[in-house]
């Protein structure tokens, strides 16, 4: 028998594509109002605004008597 053995004779360029599904989780906080509690009359008052206020700060309210006859 006679001698075994392989030559080489010249190169193969592949691309070898993969599909990589990534999934990007992004947490964002956001302010989308306040919740104020505010005392008048002797009681506190809770309110739901869009503007911000500090303990201290002066707000301006609106009392409304409504007298309905059932």
């Amino acid at each position: 028998l006679g001698d075994v053995y392989k030559r080489q004779i010249g190169y193969e360029d592949r691309e070898v594509c993969e599909i990589q599904n990534v999934l990007v989780k992004k947490s964002i906080n956001k302010v989308s109002g306040y919740r104020l509690k505010v005392s008048a009359d002797n009681r506190d008052l809770i309110f739901d605004s869009k503007r911000s206020a500090q303990p201290g700060d002066v707000v301006s309210i609106r009392k409304t008597l409504i007298y309905d006859l059932n």
